[in-house]
C-alpha cells in the first residue's frame, strides 16, 4: 500500500542522485538567467557527456 501512494517508477530518476541532479539544474539556471540578460558567456555552456561501455562479446 506505500508502494503505490509514492507514484509510478521513473528509472532515470533512480539513476541520478538527488543532489547531483539538483546541483546541474542550479548550474543550468544560472547560466539560463545570464543569457537572458545578453551576457555572453566566453568559454561556452555546460556540456553534458555520457559514455557507454561496449558490450563484451563471449568467450573474450
Amino acid at each position: 500500500m506505500a508502494v503505490s501512494r509514492r507514484g509510478p517508477y521513473d528509472p532515470i530518476r533512480a539513476l541520478v542522485p538527488g543532489r547531483l541532479n539538483r546541483m546541474f539544474e542550479a548550474m543550468l539556471d544560472v547560466e539560463r538567467k545570464l543569457i537572458e540578460r545578453g551576457i555572453s558567456l566566453p568559454v561556452g555552456g555546460s556540456l553534458l557527456v555520457i559514455g557507454r561501455k561496449p558490450p563484451v562479446e563471449p568467450g573474450r
